[in-house]
C-alpha cells in the first residue's frame, strides 16, 4: 500500500503493476494504475500484485509542483509511505493528504501508520485544518445562514459554507423545495411571495395588473395610459376604415346617414372593449 500523505506533483508520476519485472523491456501483465495528481482526492493506492514500479518522468518542471497561496508556495516533488499489509486486511485509519488537510497544513502519519494526522499551519485548526482566523463558527466568525458552518478547503483565501440539509447556496441562502408561510409573512408582501428565479431568493410579487414599488414590498396599479392610448389609436383606425367603407357603400346604396353613424359608433365600441379585455385579461 502506498500512502501519498505530502505528495505536491501535478503530473508526470505513474504507478504502474506487473507479475514480473526486469526492466521496461523485460516484463509480463503491465497494468497502469494511473498518473498521480497532488490535487486529487487520493490518499493510498494499494497494489496487489508482486512488483509495483513508480515512474517520475519530469521533462518540464513548469507547472509541476501545487502552489497554494501563502503556505504552499515552496513545496517540491512528494513522501511516499509503504505499508505492507495482508491482502484481506484495511487499513484501520483512513490516511489523510494535503488535500484533506485543506492545504492548510501538513499530513503525518505514527510510527507503526495506526494513526494519520494533519498538523495545521499556524492561526489554523481543526481535524482537516479548516478552522482559522476568519472562519471559525464555534468563536461566532461564520458567514452562512440557515444554520450552515464555514470552513477552509482550499488554503487561508477561499472558505466557503457547508449547509445544513434542506438548504444550498453560496452562503446556504437557498431553501431546498420551496419556502414556508411563516417565511413569506416575515416579508411583509401586500399580495403575495415568490422565489426569484435569477437569484434564488424569496422576494414580493403582485398579481396581474399590479406592480411592485420601490419599497419591494407593497403592490401598485399599472399605469393605463398605455391601455388608452392603444385603445383610442385602435379606435380611430376602426373609424377611418369604416368611414371609406361607409364611402364606398353609399356611391353605390342610398342608405340614410343616420343609419350609417349608428353602425360606426357600434363597431367602434365593440373594438375599444375588445381591446380593454385583451390587454387586462379580463
Amino acid at each position: 500500500m502506498h500512502i501519498f500523505s505530502q505528495y505536491y506533483l501535478r503530473h508526470s508520476f505513474y504507478i504502474t503493476e506487473y507479475d514480473h519485472y526486469v526492466s521496461s523491456k523485460d516484463y509480463s501483465n503491465k497494468i497502469l494504475v494511473g498518473q498521480i495528481d497532488a490535487e486529487d482526492q487520493l490518499t493510498t493506492v494499494v497494489a496487489y500484485r508482486p512488483f509495483v514500479v513508480l515512474d517520475l518522468v519530469l521533462t518540464d518542471d513548469s507547472n509541476a509542483h501545487l502552489r497554494v497561496e501563502e503556505y504552499l508556495m515552496n513545496v517540491h516533488g512528494f513522501n511516499i509511505s509503504y505499508h505492507l499489509v495482508p491482502q484481506d486486511k484495511q487499513l484501520e485509519t483512513v490516511p489523510c493528504s494535503v488535500q484533506k488537510c485543506s492545504y492548510l497544513g501538513h499530513c503525518l502519519a505514527s510510527a507503526d501508520f495506526s494513526e494519520f494526522s494533519c498538523v495545521c499551519f499556524d492561526g489554523f485548526h481543526g481535524t482537516d485544518c479548516e478552522r482559522g482566523p476568519y472562519c471559525d463558527p464555534d468563536k461566532g466568525q461564520n458567514m452562512c445562514l440557515n444554520g450552515g458552518n464555514c470552513r477552509y478547503f482550499y488554503g487561508s483565501l477561499v472558505n466557503a459554507c457547508e449547509c445544513l440539509a434542506g438548504f444550498n447556496g453560496p452562503m446556504c441562502e437557498e431553501k431546498i423545495g420551496g419556502f414556508t408561510q411563516e417565511e413569506c409573512s416575515r416579508l411583509q408582501c401586500s399580495h403575495r411571495c415568490e422565489v426569484s428565479p435569477d437569484s434564488r431568493m424569496l422576494q414580493c410579487a403582485c398579481n396581474k395588473g399590479f406592480k411592485l414599488d420601490k419599497d419591494g414590498t407593497t403592490c401598485v396599479e399599472e399605469v393605463v395610459v398605455v391601455v388608452i392610448v392603444v385603445a383610442a389609436t385602435a379606435a380611430a383606425t376602426v373609424v377611418a376604415a369604416a368611414a371609406v367603407f361607409t364611402a364606398a357603400v353609399v356611391a353605390f346604396i342610398p342608405i340614410p346617414c343616420s343609419i350609417v353613424a349608428v353602425v360606426v359608433v357600434v363597431v367602434v365600441v365593440v373594438v375599444v372593449v375588445a381591446v380593454i379585455y385583451t390587454l387586462f385579461d379580463i
